[in-house]
């Protein structure tokens, strides 16, 4: 074995590269939480779409109904005329006067039916705040309303976003995904303009709503419904984020098919967002550091070996040592913080996976019909 200068030079270059790889890291950028005001929580309208989820609906609502919130709370329920399994499930509600309902009309036409319902719910709201969520979500605690509504009382505050998990009984890979990319967009929602949102949950004002059109300019795309609000009503700063175990919602557990078709819906969305540029270079960049620094010590491994150049193979073990251990334990700190379901150690595999998911993806997009994402039929 002959230890020379460019010997140490890589020894000591593969060590710095894998910490510095692993400091790259979303996880390591937790999104900034405001320390809400003491203050009284608004008059709240809560508004619940539902799409022949009838079942989900059953579970959930008495949830929403069951929120111990301490100033008026009016929840509206926006279903499709004609359901009548969502209406059975309302009819046994409709005892409690904070029930509302809505219906879209069958007869919808060229706009996007999950747009369309989401609009009918705020012009039925009888408050300015106005939260928005999915059928298939529902609060962790009785107090997820007071812990998001919280930070409604700050001048600066007009978009308020919480935590979402997905089920217990989902794919341990698919809450991480979820969890991982959640990292990138509530950090640049709480440090800069919200870009977009996977959350759900979502305040929102509705003067502000109706003042900029609504949907106005892509209600023939179908899906984005959260995306595109956020996409039009964010400004750098308006934008408070909580984190806190009593604000979060878990989501029922889509299926693998399910799952794959809303990436590739949320692929095309993506397209049309406006100030998305930071979050596609940001991710980009952190790809590239983690791939390079296990191809790094790959190759830094075969070298050593091959040239039997030992204090060079004993860095890269190190490097890779360090790398797993570093990537777990910033993991392990940003799973506490947001109490979410799934081993620290599984960072490990599934950031690698990240990038064929994302290519699987995009030649899904490319194979769809584009017909499928619009309402203008050719």
């Amino acid at each position: 074995m002959i230890i020379d200068t460019i010997s140490i030079i890589v020894a000591a270059g593969i060590i710095c590269f894998a910490i510095l790889a692993s400091l790259m890291n979303p996880l390591l950028r937790k999104p900034r939480q405001r320390q809400p005001a003491e203050a009284d929580c608004p008059p709240l309208s809560l508004v619940i779409t539902t799409h022949s989820d009838a079942d989900s609906l059953e579970r959930t609502l008495p949830l929403w109904l069951a929120q111990d919130y301490p100033a008026d709370l009016q929840l509206i329920v926006v279903t499709e005329k004609g359901d009548s399994q969502a209406e059975d499930v309302i009819k046994r509600l409709a005892g409690d006067r904070r029930l509302y309902t809505t219906f879209v009309p069958l007869t919808s036409r060229y706009m996007s039916r999950g747009k369309l319902a989401v609009t009918l719910g705020v012009k039925a709201a009888r408050h300015e705040w106005v939260m928005l969520t999915r059928a298939d979500c529902a609060p962790d605690t009785p107090k997820c309303l007071r812990q998001l509504a919280v930070h409604c009382a700050d001048t600066n505050t007009d978009l308020v976003m919480g935590y979402t998990h997905l089920g217990d009984d989902s794919k341990a890979y698919h809450r991480f995904e979820q969890f991982y990319r959640a990292f990138y967009l509530l950090r640049k929602a709480s440090t800069g303009t919200a870009c977009t949102t996977q959350m759900g949950s979502l305040m929102f004002k509705k003067g502000q709503f109706m003042e900029a059109g609504g949907y106005q300019g892509n209600l023939h795309l179908i899906h984005g419904e959260y995306d595109f609000l956020v996409n039009k009503l964010a400004r750098k700063g308006n934008t408070a984020v909580s984190l806190d175990a009593d604000s979060q919602i878990t989501r029922q557990a889509p299926s693998c098919r399910s799952r794959r078709t809303q990436l590739v819906n949320d692929y095309e969305v993506g397209r049309h967002l406006g100030h998305a540029g930071w979050l596609h270079t940001c991710y980009i960049f952190d790809q590239s550091m983690l791939h390079l620094s296990y191809w790094a010590i790959i190759a830094t491994t075969a070298w050593g070996i091959v040239s039997q150049q030992w204090i060079v193979y004993g860095a890269a073990a190190i490097a890779l040592i360090i790398t797993l251990v570093l990537r777990i334990y910033i993991a392990a700190k940003a799973i506490k913080l947001v109490k979410e379901r799934f081993a620290a150690w599984r960072v490990i595999p599934y950031e690698l996976r990240l990038v064929w998911r994302d290519l699987a993806t995009r030649i899904r997009h490319m194979r769809t019909d584009k017909s499928d994402f619009t309402t203008h039929k050719q």
